[in-house]
């Protein structure tokens, strides 16, 4: 199993948020990321909100899904890619801020399975609020 580069998994988590579809369409960046960790953002926009001012909560579901599927892409060999199998999410609290930040970890890689979970917090001021948890299983798939 050939191992990527930092500089191969970075390219391949940025080409999964600059590609067409709702990630992109959304706004997500890249923070940071490690050995089974990522960390994405968004900034948030009056079209992600829901009716009472918060982030909609698909907007955070797929923010936290998809910070969990680059941590654990991280662990993968080069030519596999992680993508959900299934995910559960909690509401904490409303997220309202400038800005959404999604912190996954994996917590356990197998084979066949990747279990990860992600904390997404809502950033305003300076201050971070945890809005939401989520636990997220992936598996890995061929790609590129």
């Amino acid at each position: 199993m050939a191992e990527r580069s930092e500089a191969e998994l970075k390219a391949l988590i940025e080409a999964a948020m600059r590609g067409p579809g709702f990630v992109a369409t959304i706004g997500t960046r890249l923070v940071r990321f490690g050995k089974g960790e990522c960390e994405l953002a968004l900034a948030t926009r009056p079209d992600l909100l829901q009716f009472t001012g918060a982030v909609h909560g698909g907007v955070i579901g797929a923010l936290a899904d998809h910070a969990a599927g680059g941590a654990a892409s991280t662990l993968l060999p080069a030519g596999q890619i992680a993508v959900t199998a299934e995910y559960k999410i909690n509401f904490l609290a409303p997220a309202k801020g400038e800005e959404i930040v999604a912190r996954a970890r994996v917590e356990r890689a197998g084979r066949s399975l990747v279990v990860v979970g992600t904390a997404v917090f809502a950033r305003r001021g300076g201050e971070e609020t945890k809005c939401a948890v989520a636990l997220v299983t992936l598996t890995p798939v061929p790609f590129g």
